[in-house]
């Protein structure tokens, strides 16, 4: 983050928000962003509906299937309270 304030390198690919919020941190005034994704990287999470997965918590797969997208919608959520609280 350094060299990029100083003019010594051009480009640093990092997500978004964690730049934003280290050049505050750092307060480097001289730091911008390109609004686009340099690259993209999906990550899949695969169940099978056919387990016979059970504990006390989780009768079956679907139970916990269900509860683990809820978990990621809250995730979601608070990524988008993080960014509103970055442009304050």
């Amino acid at each position: 983050m350094k060299k990029i304030s100083e003019n010594v390198i051009n480009l640093y690919p990092q997500d978004k928000f964690i730049g934003i919020r280290s050049a505050k941190k750092l307060k480097y005034q001289n730091i911008t962003y390109y609004n686009f994704t340099l690259f993209k990287k999906d990550y899949y999470q695969v169940f099978s509906k056919k387990s016979k997965f059970s504990t006390n918590q989780y009768k079956n797969i679907n139970n916990a299937l269900n509860n683990y997208n809820s978990e990621l919608d809250k995730f979601k959520n608070l990524r988008i309270i993080i960014r509103y609280l970055i442009n304050i």
